[in-house]
């Protein structure tokens, strides 16, 4: 058993070989993480936990709040200086988060961002990231060269950038999640991203400060599934679906088993001014009130 009195006595109600309990307070999480050893656990006790730096995640932790913490454990951003809540790095492989809300208090910064490896989400959710301001628009969750990571009952909801950003991060599993109300996507799957999958869930009322391509926005990344998914009311004059390919093409990517519904432009568009959309399924779907109708294929 390891014991430090400071710790103790400031961050935590029982130290021991298993891990910490962390009392609600201000930069109490960031001296757990530091005191733990790989593997350990840390739970977070219902209250607000507030961070006025960012919170850095170097090695295998769990990271958990009670059952049903989503509803009383919250940790509370109050960095405002353009950095993220938390940052999980390259090291910091195999981690799991579970049961407490992350609520971005629109201050500038992302909430959570991710490089590492072989997470496990479940019942987090993070809500209202980012500054409606030119040089703060910033996403909840950001994936960026991370792979095979797991989110179960997530939700990302009302950033002013993205819920789920995903940039050269493979073999990521979206189940049952939702990305509600953001300003721009509410799922990207872009710069070699393949083999994405998302599964049930919604991705509802999107793009609404008109940013970025569409409810999901698929761009240069080959083995996308979004499936029995719920897309609505996508705004903006965008798609509830568009691969955008800019920066290169998508193939084999299936969207099929959705309801896509309400969107402003489209219900899906493949957009190949630059790039081809090859190989790709897009039915059966369940499309209705899809403004601009609910297929197309070409530039714009």
């Amino acid at each position: 058993m390891r014991f430090g009195l400071a710790l103790a006595l400031a961050v935590c109600s029982c130290t021991n070989a298993w891990g910490a309990t962390v009392n609600p307070g201000t930069n109490l999480i960031q001296g757990a993480v530091a005191a733990a050893v790989p593997g350990e656990t840390i739970t977070l006790n219902p209250g607000i936990h507030i961070v006025t730096y960012t919170v850095s995640i170097n090695k295998n932790i769990i990271l958990k709040g009670p059952a049903g913490g989503v509803n009383n454990t919250f940790i509370d951003k109050h960095n405002s200086n353009d950095v993220a809540a938390i940052v999980i790095e390259e090291a910091a492989n195999g981690c799991r988060f579970e049961n407490f809300s992350l609520r971005g208090r629109n201050v500038a910064g992302n909430g959570i961002v991710m490089f590492s490896n072989s997470n496990v989400f479940t019942d987090v959710r993070v809500f209202n990231c980012g500054i409606d301001t030119s040089t703060g628009r910033r996403s909840n969750i950001v994936i960026h060269g991370a792979h095979l990571n797991t989110f179960n009952s997530c939700w990302s909801n009302n950033s002013t950038w993205v819920g789920f950003s995903q940039y050269g991060s493979s073999d990521n599993v979206f189940n049952s999640c939702v990305a509600d109300n953001n300003g721009a996507e509410g799922l990207t799957i872009d710069g070699r991203s393949h083999n994405c999958r998302w599964w049930y869930g919604r991705i509802n009322g999107n793009n609404n400060r008109s940013r970025g391509v569409g409810g999901v926005g698929i761009d240069w990344s080959n083995g996308a599934w979004v499936r029995n998914a719920q897309i609505d009311g996508t705004a903006g004059n965008k798609s509830g679906v568009q691969f955008q390919n800019n920066e290169g093409p998508c193939d084999g990517c299936i969207i099929r088993d959705n309801t896509i519904s309400n969107s402003s432009a489209y219900g899906i568009k493949k957009r190949t001014c630059s790039y081809p959309v090859t190989n790709t399924t897009t039915t059966p779907n369940n499309f209705f009130g899809n403004r601009l109708g609910n297929q197309h294929t070409g530039c714009p």
